[in-house]
């Protein structure tokens, strides 16, 4: 939270967010770390392996446009593990408190997240051969978080605060979509129940307000001397 806000009862319902958001990460890799069953720990690797070299692409692209520096710290560090990655940027509550105020987009984000995640968990709980439904109950964790980031992201003024932001929807349009695939896969195997089309027409509404966010970032910004 910058300095000087007070806080208000629209943080206090972001905070509680947060914590369900936290919750199912840690859930994730508590799981995770447990499991006895080599095919299946094999399975949910390549998920989560397959999240964390999209994260290691967008910073390696980061760096590059905001400095040499940070591209040479990047090559003398040995390559994190997946768990390594998310310890060392702290509790996904610390990142998701940089300012994030509760506004109808973000909340519409989080509301469709949570029930697709439970029901994605449920379900692979059920069927733990189904790399899809893994898959899903994890992008879905992250599109809210990385909305979070953005909306953070523009509320800052420093000169690469539209780009970082830009950045952050972008990476929530890349989970969006493998949610997206990943439904459309069992869709097609006739593995989803009927009352499931809430899921494609809710996440192509956010699809599209992604798309027209990072297309408001990218026009010119008015000149102030």
């Amino acid at each position: 939270m910058s300095p000087g806000r007070e806080p208000n009862n629209a943080w206090l319902f972001v905070r509680d967010e947060i914590d369900l958001l936290e919750e199912e990460f840690d859930e994730i890799f508590r799981r995770h770390d447990a499991l006895r069953d080599p095919v299946r720990h094999a399975l949910e690797e390549s998920v989560l392996k397959e999240q964390l070299e999209t994260e290691e692409a967008t910073e390696s692209e980061v760096a590059l446009h905001m400095g040499p520096k940070l591209v040479e710290e990047e090559r003398g560090a040995p390559p994190p593990s997946i768990m390594e990655e998310f310890d060392s940027v702290g509790s996904l509550r610390e990142w998701l408190k940089r300012d994030v105020m509760r506004d109808p987009f973000y909340e519409s984000v989080f509301l469709w997240s949570t029930r697709v995640a439970k029901w994605a968990k449920e379900a692979y709980d059920r069927n733990p051969q189904s790399r899809d439904l893994f898959r899903i109950y994890v992008n879905a964790c992250l599109v809210p978080a990385k909305v979070a980031f953005g909306q953070s992201e523009e509320t800052h003024e420093h000169e690469d605060a539209l780009e970082l932001a830009s950045k952050e929807y972008e990476l929530a349009s890349v989970y969006l979509r493998r949610v997206q695939d990943s439904l459309q896969t069992l869709e097609d195997a006739g593995s989803l129940p009927a009352e499931s089309v809430w899921m494609f027409s809710e996440a192509n509404q956010i699809a599209e307000k992604l798309a027209q966010a990072r297309r408001r970032l990218s026009q010119p910004r008015p000149f102030r001397p």
